[in-house]
């Protein structure tokens, strides 16, 4: 798969992970409350293993990781045209902050490439700004 498709399947189970997850059945889910509670602000995820690897995730959130892991990634993987074994890495961090919350996506492919792109919350949506002459450009991390 081409790397963009795999950052795209990561962004999607990531925003579902963070509100009302319709691709694991598992509802009621607030990452960033979890992060609001944990150590640092934050609350990280590594998709692969299907485990919350810091921050005091919720019950909820850790049987959402597990099932993500187990049957999630594979499904948006095969519809693609791939296989989970195409990332070496996927982690997701959830944070909290005052002025509001955001996720970053961090994806490996097996070739080695890696990016982490930065979602502002409630919708997940990539932060913008401006460059010097007045564009708006995608934030990278």
């Amino acid at each position: 798969m081409k790397f963009d498709v795999l950052a795209s399947i990561a962004h999607n189970i990531a925003d579902s992970l963070s509100g009302c997850s319709i691709l694991t059945g598992v509802y009621g889910l607030n990452a960033f409350e979890d992060a609001a509670r944990s150590d640092g602000g934050y609350v990280e995820i590594d998709l692969l293993a299907g485990q919350c690897t810091h921050g005091d995730a919720s019950h909820e959130l850790v049987v959402a990781t597990r099932i993500a892991a187990a049957e999630a990634l594979p499904e948006l993987c095969a519809k693609a045209g791939g296989a989970p074994s195409e990332f070496r890495a996927l982690r997701i961090r959830y944070f909290a902050h005052p002025l509001g919350p955001w996720f970053d996506v961090t994806v490996e492919n097996a070739s080695g490439r890696r990016r982490t792109d930065r979602y502002l919350a409630w919708p997940g949506r990539r932060a913008k700004s401006l460059d010097a002459l007045g564009r708006v450009r995608t934030k990278r991390r």
